[in-house]
């Protein structure tokens, strides 16, 4: 038995079928890393027991399947990535119980169902990369306490209603991509508190009013892109002092 194995590396390889449920057995695992392999079949629920588990790579295989409920007990976990997969069913509630998780990497799967609100209770989040899934319903305001985001990427869903405007709480936020989706509303004035953000991408919405000229505040802006959208008014001069 490896029931005290740390670290358990078995990227890139040609591994197919499931996750076999004792995996929960190794209390001490940190670093679990599968990718790209050909792994199918769901993440089971006794993942939970892995109460030492620190990061959790999968991506590029063939995952299906909800997240287990029991993800909510992995206090220790700091990075999730299982991208590239076809794991379906919604984000569960029980993620806000991971009060250590800095990166939340589910682009690329099947996830539908609304963004909980439980995404508020994860302040040491720096990455939330969800984009090229099913999601519906809108930006939960509650991701404005995630003071640490530095990059959300939301693009390529089914989300709609407003841009809230919370997410000015986000000071040391740099990316912030939410386009392609069925966003509506205007875009709130608090954007302009994002003082450290390069990239923001509207694009392909159905945002409607004029550009607020608190864009302007954002001086290392790189990137804005808010084509395809319904917006009106003048493009303020702001924009260009």
């Amino acid at each position: 038995k490896l029931s005290r194995l740390k670290s358990l590396y078995l990227n890139n390889n040609e591994f197919e079928g499931p996750i076999p449920v004792e995996v929960g057995n190794l209390s001490f695992l940190m670093e679990l890393n599968m990718c790209n392999n050909k792994i199918s079949g769901n993440i089971p629920e006794e993942f939970g027991k892995l109460s030492s588990l620190v990061e959790f790579v999968a991506y590029t295989n063939n995952i299906s399947g909800p997240l287990p409920l029991s993800i909510g007990n992995l206090k220790n976990l700091e990075k999730i990535r299982v991208g590239q997969n076809s794991i379906s069913g919604s984000l569960p509630a029980e993620i806000g119980g991971c009060q250590n998780l800095k990166y939340l990497g589910l682009a690329q799967n099947k996830l539908g169902g609304s963004l909980p609100k439980e995404l508020g209770m994860l302040d040491q989040l720096t990455d939330v990369i969800l984009w090229d899934n099913q999601l519906t319903g809108s930006v939960p305001k509650e991701i404005g306490n995630c003071t640490n985001l530095q990059t959300l990427a939301l693009y390529q869903n089914n989300l709609v209603g407003e841009i809230p405007a919370e997410i000015g709480n986000l000071k040391v936020m740099q990316r912030l991509y939410i386009y392609r989706n069925g966003l509506n509303g205007t875009i709130p004035k608090e954007i302009g508190n994002l003082s450290l953000a390069v990239e923001i991408d509207f694009s392909e919405n159905n945002l409607i009013g004029e550009i607020p000229p608190e864009l302007s505040q954002i001086n290392g802006l790189h990137l804005l892109y808010l084509f395809q959208n319904q917006l009106t008014g003048v493009i303020p001069t702001e924009l260009s002092d």
